[in-house]
């Protein structure tokens, strides 16, 4: 899924970059007005800033993730232990009977 948004963002980007030297070179000729290159540039920015959202975001669920499986294994190796720790103190109470 995180591959698929950044595809999704760079081809976004690509056509923005496009459609941007474009219209720069028809602004040179005073054929398109200087705003629309402004907002071209926003665009590009506000793709970027969205590129790297989606880094973070992709970090945080897998560091969300890892703490989980972390847990979760320690709490079944405790319970591991303790079951061990209950089957030796328990054989040990019936040879003594």
């Amino acid at each position: 899924m995180w591959d698929r948004n950044l595809a999704r963002i760079d081809s976004d980007k690509a056509t923005v970059e496009k459609s941007l030297e474009r219209v720069i070179r028809l602004a040179r000729y005073h054929l398109r007005e200087s705003r629309d290159i402004t907002r071209l540039e926003d665009s590009n920015l506000r793709l970027e800033s969205q590129r790297r959202d989606e880094d973070v975001q992709c970090w945080r669920d897998v560091v969300m993730v890892m703490r989980d499986f972390l847990e979760t294994w320690e709490s079944h190796e405790q319970a591991k232990a303790r079951s061990i720790f209950f089957n030796h103190a328990g054989s040990g109470i019936e040879d003594s009977l």
